[in-house]
């Protein structure tokens, strides 16, 4: 538990020495979890810039600002980043970063992870995404509109896989090498460059060189997820453990102020397991118990209960009295508002314990999230190419209105 008073000094009485304590920190804390990208935006610094903004709105003053943290002891696990403060130049907040990304590959896109899958993996990752989609039409996570989305992207992207590999098969032909498999496949030599001609002529091979970076990290992104929903290697329980230090080192080190949590895309289902673990992840609830309040924005939880509905059994609320707010984009094909059936309106789904029926006696129920509705885009299939864009688009630089003008009261109260 999170001590509220400690002795500036203590006495060591067989050495009759006395050393200085470290003082109690009241400041406020937001532990940012990013989504897998390695964009500018994506990190508490920028974080950090649209929280003050948007509480310049609240003040007429319009004196807040963030400003980088030079004598703030960084806790293990964690990055330090700008302190938000107030028009009496006081500290009212302080971010830090949890980067559970090391993991996982470095990314030079916005919105997923680096080019990891070549095109025969990613083709394989695309048409297995089809294949489950199959199973997922009957399952209420997401709407008709959004699985017809999900799979026509999915279908786009085989296809773009499937006229690469074409090219290089007319590549090989052109350059007159003799490959015994291709006569089989594709007929005669002269065949094939008059079969591939109409690939070519559509420019899919065109449209491939030009989109393969997106859609081969879009790719790993997806293998991501399925590792991190398996619990492969202990990864999501890993991530948890993470967080875990870096919450503890914080209450160690005197940090008594409210805790709250921020997870966007990736780093919001990260935050969502490590407050509702399964219960065979054997987590203890202290570091948890620590934590005040947890937002969410652009969680792509729906897309995986769409595919793997079970992913939300079998878990406990490690603080049952949280309180969890969720921000969502209609138009965002991976951010979820947790209501079963209906992608447009806000709501909450069965996504924590609640201690219903078949639930088991000992396992902790918590608070219903809030899921709350920002921008008025509607899902469309002429989004499909601008996915990236939109998940992207919550916030963007500190001059542009944000998701945050929204969240700033619940980590900084009107009062400071």
């Amino acid at each position: 538990m999170r001590s509220s008073q400690h002795d500036p000094q203590t006495t060591a009485a067989e050495t009759g020495t006395t050393f200085e304590r470290v003082p109690d920190n009241p400041i406020p804390v937001l532990i940012y979890l990013p989504g897998l990208g390695r964009s500018a935006k994506n990190t508490a610094d920028t974080v950090a810039d649209m929280i003050a903004k948007s509480l310049d709105l609240r003040d007429s003053a319009h004196r807040f600002t963030a400003e980088a943290s030079h004598d703030v002891v960084t806790p293990t696990g964690l990055t330090a980043s700008k302190t938000v403060l107030g028009p009496d130049r006081k500290p009212v907040l302080q971010l830090f970063q949890l980067d559970y990304r090391a993991a996982l590959e470095e990314s030079p896109t916005a919105f997923a992870p680096s080019v990891g899958p070549g095109a025969i993996k990613a083709g394989f990752l695309a048409l297995q995404g089809i294949l489950w989609w199959v199973g997922a039409l009957r399952r209420p996570a997401k709407t008709a509109r959004t699985k017809l989305q999900l799979v026509l992207g999915l279908s786009c992207a085989l296809a773009l896989v499937v006229a690469a590999l074409v090219a290089f098969v007319a590549l090989l032909t052109t350059l007159g090498l003799q490959v015994g498999w291709l006569d089989k496949t594709f007929g005669a030599e002269d065949k094939v460059a008059a079969w591939t001609l109409g690939i070519s002529s559509l420019g899919l091979t065109i449209t491939w060189a030009k989109l393969r970076k997106d859609l081969l990290a879009l790719a790993l992104l997806t293998e991501s997820l399925i590792r991190f929903a398996k619990n492969e290697d202990v990864l999501a329980d890993t991530i948890t453990r993470r967080l875990d230090h870096a919450v503890n080192d914080l209450t160690d080190g005197h940090w008594i102020g409210p805790i709250h949590l921020l997870g966007y895309s990736f780093g919001s289902l990260a935050t969502y397991e490590a407050m509702f673990p399964r219960t065979t992840s054997l987590v203890g609830v202290v570091p948890a118990q620590s934590i005040d309040t947890m937002v969410t924005i652009g969680c792509p939880l729906d897309l995986v209960r769409l595919y793997a509905p079970e992913y939300v059994d079998g878990r406990a609320a490690r603080n049952p009295g949280l309180a969890w707010t969720n921000v969502f984009n209609q138009a965002d094909v991976f951010a979820s508002n947790l209501k079963d059936g209906d992608d447009t309106g806000a709501g909450a789904a069965d996504v924590v314990p609640t201690g219903g029926a078949g639930a088991a006696d000992d396992i902790a129920t918590g608070r219903a999230p809030e899921s709350v509705r920002y921008l008025d885009q509607e899902i469309a299939v002429r989004h499909l190419l601008l996915t990236g864009h939109i998940h992207a688009g919550y916030w963007t630089d500190a001059s542009k209105a944000s998701c945050f003008d929204r969240l700033v009261g619940i980590w900084v109260p009107a009062t400071a």
